[in-house]
């Protein structure tokens, strides 16, 4: 299977911005966009942080570079919740698998031996239907 960047990316839904003193916060609202058969087992995946840049005393105030370095923050914060989320639903599809796997097995036994009395049983049969 060949992906590329654009078949599982994280999308911002929202940002703000707050202020305070020389603080900026940014809070960041975003979802981990999947392949259908992912979100359709599971749903959509959405993540809301904040995350602040504290101006240094030693520095000048700038909001548009506070902004900037907040937003850089909350994205890494926002990836690495999405990573996780998204890896913590990957071990329960899994899980599910490894578990599901013999009863797989069983039933396809089950039913390649009902299918081929059943074909017999038909054969048998009187009927010309």
């Amino acid at each position: 299977m060949n992906l590329d960047r654009n078949d599982i990316k994280m999308s911002t839904i929202e940002t703000k911005y707050y202020y305070n003193g020389d603080n900026v916060t940014c809070e960041l609202f975003a979802t981990l966009k999947t392949p259908d058969v992912f979100d359709a087992l599971f749903g959509p995946i959405v993540k809301v942080v904040k995350a602040t840049a504290k101006c240094h005393p030693e520095d000048k105030y700038n909001k548009r570079l506070g902004e900037r370095i907040a937003l850089a923050r909350a994205e890494s914060k926002a990836y690495a919740q999405l990573t996780h989320e998204l890896n913590k639903r990957y071990e329960y599809v899994v899980e599910a698998i490894e578990t599901l796997a013999p009863y797989r097995i069983a039933f396809n036994e089950k039913s390649e031996k009902s299918i081929k009395h059943n074909t017999e049983y038909i054969k048998q049969l009187p009927s010309k239907y």
